[in-house]
């Protein structure tokens, strides 16, 4: 059994913040089991990320810049006894053990920037966080080797991650652990830290890192599920990973607002030393071989992927984002094409569904690269027909239609709210079980569907009760990872003859927020603060289109209209809308582009980050601008109390 693992009291530079929700007792305070590991030094963790984040301005700077990031983390992890290595830009640093045999532990972490943003909290933090842990450890006795892999944070493709993994030998994989990613953390207006994996169950390793912070702090951290690009494509490689990071996206990720001043440095210390004492817990060499314990935990011996019954399938995508969000690799089955000359690609894959404990044979079809139907093959289901039906009635309500057929009848359900049809047909083995997306546009909730209650309550504490006068929410889905959400200006016809003036000018508007991408099943959040981010951006987009208020007027004054900005397309003209303003995914990804933001995304930025400094240029001043007024001032302290 592993002991909790405290620092020496008098270490250097100890940390004085305390993480929230915890007691008033830090690590360094606890010295009564103590190992030879210091403290995290908050003044080495502000130069590494003065060092890590990377100002640019084009690709050409950027790289160049990126270059000399990599060579300072080179020299660093050379300077403290580390082997390092690496292809291309990826900077890999190794404690080897000295038994053949020894466990392995994997940390990975971004670092670089993008050409709009110094990447100062995402991910300078995350990669100097991982720096300060290998500076903790580097002479700690170890019977474990541990590998700290720092990947380029520019690069839009996974080649790099993918590269490091298909060098990784079958022999190292079957000694892993488990890996953990460390993204951005240390925000100042966070202060507090999750835990992530893609079905939100602690890995090994999440059990061991909670495991320390509340034998520290009195108080674990919270698992939750979230899908991260490295995390996935370590899943599919079948490494049991979990994310280290903030409570939050902050606003400023991936803009040039996002600064070294964001960061609470103690706070990030304190954040480091639980990362850093759970690794040496078991690095010590006291402590047994711990691959059998986190082979069990992990359940890496079940080759069958257990599909959730409310699990979102993803439709539109491919094999590889399948396939990472499953952690299996599939066999091709069968190449085809349709009518159309369309390639058609299946897939099989071994999973588990509807809580049935055995096997079942799933054909996932790809056509033109996209997947468009799956099929289970149920004859070794373990289950009859009937309790097929029951089992499927259970999750999605009774079937809404059946057939007859020479097998007999045919059951077909349909989910609006996932757009999903779900075909059960029987054969001579046993049957077949069909699901497709249809296509539609928008499915729009009434009230009492479960979750648009929390939708309305979001809506009804971050808009004014004054624009709620003009503003009526609706809460829909186009299906999850499609639109976010929308603003559409609607006539308004009942009264139309008693509105002043100024009222007919103002109009009336419909914001619409995807329930699907807002909420897990109905319930429980997704993204709190990126729904949050979503509402703010069309509040925005409601403001610039009221001429009885002067906000977007002086603003076009001094500013002049953005061009290239993350809304460029939207259909507006001086200061309306002529149509539906929708934000999607693609420009949710843009919103790190190196142009100067709109209106709405400056106001958005305003309410959701913190105040930028003066020496920001013109995405600075465009934030700053909206300071100017008192209403606005108020209405964001109101918004930020409120999350």
């Amino acid at each position: 059994m592993l002991l909790p693992v405290f620092l020496l009291s008098g270490c250097e530079g100890p940390s004085t913040a305390v993480l929230p929700g915890n007691t008033n007792s830090t690590l360094s305070d606890m010295s009564e089991l103590s190992l030879e590991i210091k403290d995290a030094n908050p003044y080495f963790l502000r130069e590494m990320i003065e060092r890590l984040s990377v100002v640019a301005d084009d690709s050409d700077e950027i790289e160049r810049k990126e270059a000399d990031a990599g060579q300072y983390l080179r020299d660093f992890l050379t300077g403290y006894g580390y082997e390092v290595s690496g292809q291309k830009d990826i900077v890999e640093a190794v404690r080897f053990a000295e038994g053949p045999e020894a466990d392995i532990i994997l940390l990975v972490a971004n670092y670089g920037g993008t050409v709009a943003g110094t990447g100062a909290y995402d991910n300078a933090s995350g990669a100097a966080a991982l720096l300060e842990t290998a500076r903790l450890l580097a002479e700690f006795s170890t019977d474990t080797e541990v590998r700290f892999v720092f990947l380029p944070g520019s690069r839009s493709d996974l080649d790099p991650v993918r590269s490091y993994l298909g060098n990784l030998e079958i022999d190292d994989s079957s000694r892993l652990l488990g890996a953990v990613q460390v993204a951005p953390l240390g925000r100042n207006a966070a202060r507090k830290n999750v835990l992530s994996t893609s079905d939100g169950k602690p890995t090994f390793l999440a059990e061991q890192i909670n495991r320390i912070c509340e034998a520290a702090y009195g108080e674990g951290i919270p698992c939750l599920p979230h899908e991260q690009t490295i995390q996935n494509v370590l899943l599919r490689n079948r490494i049991p990973t979990v994310v280290y990071q903030g409570s939050f996206q902050a606003a400023e990720q991936g803009t040039v607002l996002d600064r070294p001043s964001l960061i609470s440095y103690d706070f990030l210390a304190d954040s480091v030393d639980v990362l850093s004492h759970t690794l040496a817990s078991l690095m010590d060499i006291d402590t047994p071989s711990m691959q059998a314990k986190a082979h069990f935990y992990n359940d890496i011996r079940d080759d069958a992927y257990v599909q959730k019954a409310l699990a979102v399938l993803p439709f539109g995508k491919n094999v590889e984002a399948l396939e990472a969000v499953t952690g299996q690799l599939g066999i091709l089955n069968v190449v085809n094409t349709d009518n159309d000359g369309r390639e058609i690609l299946c897939y099989r894959y071994p999973m588990k569904w509807f809580g049935v404990d055995q096997i079942i044979d799933t054909d996932y079809y790809f056509t033109d690269g996209q997947l468009t139907s799956v099929m289970l093959r149920a004859d070794s289901a373990g289950i009859e027909y009937e309790e097929a039906v029951e089992r499927i009635d259970s999750v999605y309500g009774e079937y809404t239609g059946f057939s007859n057929s020479p097998s007999g009848k045919i059951c077909e359900w349909v989910v609006p709210g996932k757009r999903l049809r779900i075909v059960l047909t029987p054969n001579h083995d046993g049957f077949d079980l069909t699901f497709t997306e249809y296509d539609t546009p928008k499915h729009l909730y009434t009230a009492d569907t479960l979750g648009a209650s929390r939708l309305e309550e979001l809506f009804e504490r971050f808009v004014p009760e004054s624009a709620r006068e003009y503003i009526r929410l609706v809460c829909y889905s186009d299906g999850y990872g499609k639109t976010k959400g929308y603003l559409e200006q609607e006539e308004k016809a009942d009264d139309a003859e008693e509105m002043t003036q100024g009222q007919k000018t103002a109009g009336n508007y419909v914001i619409g927020l995807d329930l699907e991408d807002a909420l897990n099943d109905g319930s429980g959040w997704r993204d709190f603060y990126g729904t949050v981010d979503i509402l703010m951006r069309l509040y925005g987009e409601y403001l610039k289109g009221q001429t009885t208020e002067p906000y977007y007027q002086d603003f076009e004054k001094r500013f002049g209209i953005a061009e290239g900005s993350a809304m460029e397309g939207s259909p507006q003209t001086d200061g309306g809308l002529t149509g539906n303003d929708w934000i999607t995914d693609e420009e949710e990804s843009g919103k790190g582009e190196a142009d100067v933001p709109d209106f709405a995304e400056s106001f958005c930025l305003f309410v959701m980050a913190e105040k930028p400094e003066e020496n920001l240029g013109e995405w600075g001043d465009r934030v700053r601008f909206f300071y100017e007024y008192e209403e606005l001032t108020e209405y964001r302290n109101q918004v930020r109390e409120g999350m």
